[in-house]
């Protein structure tokens, strides 16, 4: 049966992963905003996990809000359990969502205005013929993703198109 301060835990961590789960949610998500959110949640889960062993409850409101206003004792045994419990879930994040966390982005592709020799061939080509074009870079300030969605660029740069295409993809929503 769960207590008070096993019902104040879930709650703290379920309203965590709410706020993750409306990050990655919309029209404008995609795989890069998605390997942007995810290493974050997954590091925040080692900080809450440090902190609750050391009975620090910042992160956790409820939990805090038990300790210090009411006559509930959070003990070591449930601090341990909650403890091991964000651990376990900081686990089954690096299995789950492996491909996300090994999932390398090009600099060129959120700065194609920037350092390109990472790149060979017919994108290396295409990224210098872009880089040069001074209307292009006016249009670049609004923000990466609607700079690779303007009609055009299919167009002109139709081989960094390909590989860029493929971090635009829209990400569907998790569910855990």
């Amino acid at each position: 049966m769960l207590v008070r301060n096993d019902t104040s835990y879930l709650s703290d961590i379920f309203a965590k992963f709410n706020v993750l789960n409306l990050a990655l949610q919309g029209n404008e998500v995609n795989l890069i905003k998605v390997k942007s959110a995810m290493p974050g949640f997954k590091n925040k889960l080692v900080i809450y996990q440090r902190n609750l062993a050391r009975r620090d409850f910042l992160q956790f409101s409820s939990l805090q809000q038990l300790d210090t206003h009411s006559d509930c004792v959070i003990s070591n045994a449930d601090i341990d359990a909650h403890s091991k419990h964000l651990l376990e879930l900081q686990a089954d994040m690096e299995v789950r969502f492996q491909d996300v966390f090994q999932l390398e982005v090009p600099d060129w592709i959120i700065d194609p205005f920037g350092d390109i020799t990472s790149e060979h061939g017919m994108i290396e080509e295409e990224l210098v013929t872009l880089q040069s074009d001074i209307e292009l870079k006016a249009k670049f300030r609004i923000s990466h993703q609607s700079f690779w969605l303007q009609n055009d660029i299919k167009e002109r740069y139709p081989h960094a198109w390909d590989r860029v295409n493929l971090f635009l993809l829209h990400f569907p929503a998790f569910t855990w």
